[in-house]
């Protein structure tokens, strides 16, 4: 019984790994250790919101996207192809690669509602959640992090999704 439980396991894994987005297409061991360290290095910047799942994929997919030769030249990633620890502007090419990997690997509204639950306790984060998700359009939440990752304080697409998460946190905490 056990024996047939273990192909169905493996199915299902292969079936989730595919739908999410998450698992390489065919990295390299060289490029799979630059998206080991960049997973890494999302995880401990994170202050806890990115899991290590949700990292190692977004990871994976930016690498395969962008290229290790253009994460290097964005620096992003060292000579020695690790992560490097500083806040870099990404040209828009390369943020939109970082955005569509952040997106295809974890949900947009989760991911701002456990930002938020960092640094307001005081929040309903299942409220703020489902605001978010109702609020926010994919589109939006790509374009917010495009802005983010070029460090375009004046984009219209960050100041929008600016006023609807505002709007979502006083929703959370209306009593």
């Amino acid at each position: 019984m056990h024996v047939r439980r273990i192909p169905l396991a493996v199915a299902i894994t292969l079936v989730i790994t595919s739908v999410t987005g998450c698992g390489s297409k065919g990295l390299s061991k060289s490029d799979r250790a630059v998206a080991d360290s960049l997973a890494a290095y999302a995880i401990t910047q994170s202050d806890g919101v990115w899991r290590k799942r949700e990292a190692q994929c977004m990871a994976e997919q930016f690498v395969e996207s962008t290229g290790v030769p253009a994460l290097k030249e964005a620096g992003l990633v060292s000579a020695r192809g690790t992560a490097v620890p500083a806040k870099v502007t990404m040209t828009k090419p390369v943020a939109e690669h970082f955005a569509d990997a952040v997106l295809a690997c974890i949900d947009f509204a989760d991911l701002m509602s456990r930002q938020i639950a960092n640094a307001r306790p005081d929040i309903d984060t299942a409220k703020f959640t489902a605001c978010v998700r109702k609020s926010v359009t994919e589109k939006q939440a790509r374009a917010r992090l495009v802005a983010q990752q070029m460090n375009d304080s004046k984009s219209a697409a960050l100041k929008a999704t600016n006023a609807a998460l505002l709007d979502c946190a006083e929703q959370a905490t209306a009593g």
